[in-house]
C-alpha cells in the first residue's frame, strides 16, 4: 500500500515556510545593531549572531525542502496518466 504526500497539508507547510523566512527577515532587519554577523571584522561574532545565523540556513533548509517536495508533487499530478 502506498503512501502519498497530502498536498494541501504540503503547500500550507511551504507558505508557512516562507512567512517564517519573511518573518525572520524582519526581526533580523529591525535587531541588526545587536548582531554581528562576522563579515566586516576579523573578529569573532557573537553568540546572538551565531544562533541567528544557524536559524537563518535551517528555515532556508526547511524552505527548500518543502519547495521541493512541492514541485514533485505538482509534476505528479500534472503527467499523471
Amino acid at each position: 500500500m502506498k503512501k502519498y504526500i497530502n498536498t494541501k497539508n504540503l503547500y500550507l507547510l511551504t507558505i508557512i515556510s516562507f512567512a517564517l523566512i519573511l518573518s525572520f527577515l524582519y526581526f533580523f532587519a529591525h535587531m541588526a545593531p545587536y548582531f554581528y554577523t562576522g563579515f566586516d571584522y576579523p573578529t569573532n561574532p557573537n553568540k546572538l549572531s551565531n544562533i541567528a545565523n544557524f536559524i537563518f540556513l535551517f528555515l532556508i533548509c526547511f524552505n527548500l525542502i518543502c519547495v521541493t517536495l512541492s514541485i514533485i508533487c505538482l509534476f505528479r499530478v500534472l503527467f499523471k496518466r
